[in-house]
Order: C-alpha cells, then sequence, then structure tokens
C-alpha cells in the first residue's frame, strides 16, 4: 500500500523522470522488517525545486510519516504500518548505467531497456571509503589506544551495564576495521553483514559476543576484542606502509589493560 501510494504521487509529478526500487524488494530478498530503498531521477532543471523546496509534495503519497533525516537523503518511518522508507533524488545527467538488482516503478522517459540497469553515481550519495595513508590509520590507532586504555574503568569500579556498553563501542571499532582493510564504506550493506565479510572476519567477530553479563565474561571478550583490533591494525599498517601504526606502542597499552584486569 506504502508503494503504490508513493507511485500514484510521483507519477503526477512532471519533474520525476524515473522511479525506481533497489534493495532487498527489488532482489527478491525482502522479509516483513525490510525497508523500502526508493530513489527518483529528476529533471536537471527542476531538482532544487523540487527536491528541496517542494519535498512535502514529493513525500504526500507516503501517507502519515515521521521525519528521520530530511536532507539531500531523506529516511521516514511510515505510519501507521511502520515501514522505513529511505529515498533520495539523482538528476537525469547524474546516472550511470550498470547491471544491479532493481524493479523499475516507472520510466516517463523511456530511459532503461531490458538490458540495462541505471543505478545513480555512488560517489555523490556514500562516504568515501577512508583514504589509506599513514596519517589517517596513526590518527585511528591513537583515537582506539584511547579506548583502550579507558576500558578497564568500568570493570575495576564494578559497573557491570558500563562494562558492558564498553564492549559494544570496542566491537563497533572492530567492525569498522573489518570493513576499511576490505576496502568498504562502513555500515554499508550491514544487513547483508555474513555476505560482506569473509568466513575468517566473521569467525573473529563471533568471538567477541560474551557468554553472559557476568565481569568474568565481559572481561575476557573484552580483551579478545582489543586483541583482534590490534592484528587488524597491525594487517592494516603493513597494507599502508611504514608510519601508520606503532604495534609497539599499541601493545604495550593492551598489556597493561590486561595486567589491571587480570
Amino acid at each position: 500500500a506504502v508503494l503504490d501510494r508513493f507511485i500514484e504521487t510521483v507519477r503526477n509529478i512532471p519533474a520525476v523522470s524515473l522511479a525506481w526500487l533497489e534493495g532487498s524488494f527489488a532482489s527478491g530478498t525482502a522479509h516483513p522488517a525490510s525497508d523500502l530503498d526508493l530513489w527518483i531521477a529528476l529533471e536537471d532543471a527542476e531538482y532544487d525545486r523540487v527536491w528541496y523546496r517542494e519535498l512535502q509534495a514529493l513525500l504526500a503519497g507516503l501517507g502519515e510519516y515521521v521525519p528521520v533525516i530530511m536532507e539531500k537523503f531523506v529516511r521516514v518511518i511510515v505510519m501507521p504500518e511502520g515501514v522505513v522508507v529511505e529515498l533520495e533524488a539523482v538528476t537525469k545527467t547524474n546516472l550511470i548505467a550498470r547491471p544491479v538488482p532493481l524493479r523499475v516503478l516507472f520510466d516517463r522517459s523511456g530511459y532503461l531497456c531490458s538490458e540495462l540497469a541505471v543505478f545513480p553515481d555512488e560517489s555523490n550519495s556514500w562516504p568515501h571509503v577512508p583514504e589509506s595513508t599513514p596519517d589517517n590509520l596513526r590518527q585511528r590507532a591513537r583515537e582506539l589506544m584511547v579506548l583502550l586504555v579507558e576500558a578497564p574503568g568500568p570493570l575495576l569500579a564494578g559497573d557491570i551495564p558500563a562494562a558492558g556498553f564498553c564492549l559494544d563501542l570496542a566491537r563497533i571499532e572492530l567492525v569498522r576495521l573489518l570493513y576499511w582493510q576490505r576496502g568498504l564504506r562502513y555500515a554499508k550493506r550491514y544487513k547483508r553483514l555474513s555476505s560482506v565479510l569473509d568466513e575468517g572476519c566473521l569467525r573473529d567477530l563471533n568471538s567477541t559476543y560474551p557468554a553472559s553479563l557476568s565481569a568474568e565474561d565481559i572481561k575476557g571478550v573484552l580483551l579478545k576484542t582489543f586483541q583482534l583490533i590490534g592484528e587488524y591494525l597491525t594487517s592494516l599498517g603493513s597494507k599502508i606502509g611504514n608510519g601508520g601504526f606503532s604495534a609497539r606502542e599499541y601493545w604495550l597499552l593492551y598489556r597493561q589493560t590486561r595486567d589491571l584486569l587480570e
């Protein structure tokens, strides 16, 4: 119903030349909790007017919704269905052709043919992969060393909820490194993590889940997480070159953290 309402609305906006779905609804892997990934292509001369000044009219077909992000990229929760809808617009000249799963909703200009898939140039809509330079890696490593040094605090204070939160932060940073090593933008395709990371990375990530929320279990996986962070920093340092990561300093701090917790 949400999709039908949206299509009916944008069909009546002449500036919209093309509308399509991507993601799980396009690839046939959708489930009841899947969001709707919608894209539209606007006539170049009409882009600013439609997207920045008349966005409410564009979204009117969704019905009642809760706005979450309302900028260049739109994310809303449609009510009462509880469906997350993500919408982005590009100009017609900012389309590139490449075969990707998509489902065309309508094509006013006849741009598509059965052999050609149209997809926006992602460089304009997603952050770039962190530049793999020694300076960037050095800064990232230093920030992670701060987290490492502060990690024992909650456990030493007996604050188990805070210790669990510290573990969550460390695990997120580990995932960021896994993405960086594979040359991927962090969080992209996170819903298909098992198809993004290889078996070794997934095995490492799985080893950082605690069996319980006891202090002993959190301590063990916290140290394991920082061990893996150090190993992946070292691996990135080998790829990037000398000067990006000081393994000596990291492992010195790791041993001090381990000794404090033991």
